[in-house]
């Protein structure tokens, strides 16, 4: 509830009323957010604080950052996102100290995390849930698999079974709209900035944990969706403000 009633309150100012109400239902339903707090409520909190991250990032950026070094206390995974933000703001240039120490005492919380936590470890956790018969109820007996073949399997299987959904449609058309929109305005923009972390935490968590478990990308999902209808919306606008014969008002 609280994740749709930020992306309500986030895609309202982006695209205009008609547009975005005639489509809400399409975006809600084909995201998976319906039924993320049925699922499981780390994921869906997780989901509102990331959304919130991304979807204030340029705007309120102390907000964000704050969010973004909690985010490691609901799911240590999402510190992909943590780690994408950090690479993009090398790669943008920007100098901000409040950011990038936030970013690094979001490292710290997931090292304490993890510390505390005594986990079992990325390859038997990644084999325990993916590996085929690997199923067993004591995972830290588990023998890790060292057989390539057993991940290529897994690789193979899993990204069948994602090219089977709507996510790899919705995310090439996002990241053509984003490249397209810096190329033509010479920026991403904040808007951009936010749909091409999203794409990127898609498809790094994938790469680490094929899992392909919508529930983990509802946020990510949302704000890729908000970013097309917005595109669409100004193209709309562009074309009702042209005449019949091609001259603009």
């Amino acid at each position: 509830t609280v994740l749709l009633g930020a992306f309500l309150s986030w895609g309202r100012c982006a695209i205009p009323g008609g547009l975005f109400y005639l489509c809400f239902p399409v975006v809600a339903l084909s995201s998976g957010v319906l039924g993320l707090g049925r699922l499981s409520t780390p994921d869906a909190l997780a989901s509102v604080i990331a959304f919130t991250v991304l979807a204030t990032l340029n705007r309120a950026r102390l907000l964000s950052l704050t969010l973004l070094a909690a985010i490691p206390l609901f799911r240590t995974d999402f510190i992909v996102l943590t780690a994408l933000i950090f690479a993009f703001l090398i790669f943008d240039r920007e100098r901000s100290p409040l950011k990038y120490a936030m970013i690094f005492l979001s490292g710290a919380i997931f090292t304490a995390v993890m510390v505390l936590s005594e986990p079992y470890g990325y390859l038997t956790v990644f084999n325990f849930t993916l590996a085929p018969g690997a199923i067993t109820p004591y995972p830290e007996a588990l023998q890790v698999s060292t057989d390539p073949a057993v991940y290529l399997e897994i690789y193979t299987s899993r990204t069948i079974a994602l090219l089977g959904t709507p996510t790899p449609l919705l995310l090439l058309a996002a990241t053509i709209a984003v490249f397209a929109h810096r190329r033509m305005t010479g920026e991403f923009g904040p808007a951009g900035k936010a749909t091409f972390l999203a794409i990127a935490f898609i498809a790094a968590h994938f790469a680490l944990f094929p899992l392909g478990a919508t529930r983990h990308y509802v946020f990510a999902l949302l704000i890729a969706a908000a970013f097309l209808l917005s595109l669409l919306a100004s193209q709309t606008v562009r074309v009702g403000q042209v005449q019949p014969g091609g001259a603009p008002d």
